[in-house]
């Protein structure tokens, strides 16, 4: 994969990154591309399950 592989990261899949999910592991090596919409949606869901400021730490 080499790291020049883009993938867009949807809000379930940096979930399922940060949560270390192996079927997701090939896929942080490329080059990342997101959504402002899905990372206010992915800290969202981490401020429901976590504190806030844990939240912000993946951010």
């Amino acid at each position: 994969m080499g790291g020049t592989t883009k993938y867009f990261y949807y809000t379930y899949a940096l979930y399922e990154i940060i949560l270390g999910n192996e079927k997701y592991e090939k896929y942080k090596k490329g080059i990342i591309i997101t959504s402002l919409l899905n990372l206010i949606e992915f800290h969202y869901s981490l401020s429901v399950k976590y504190e806030e400021n844990r939240a912000k730490e993946f951010l």
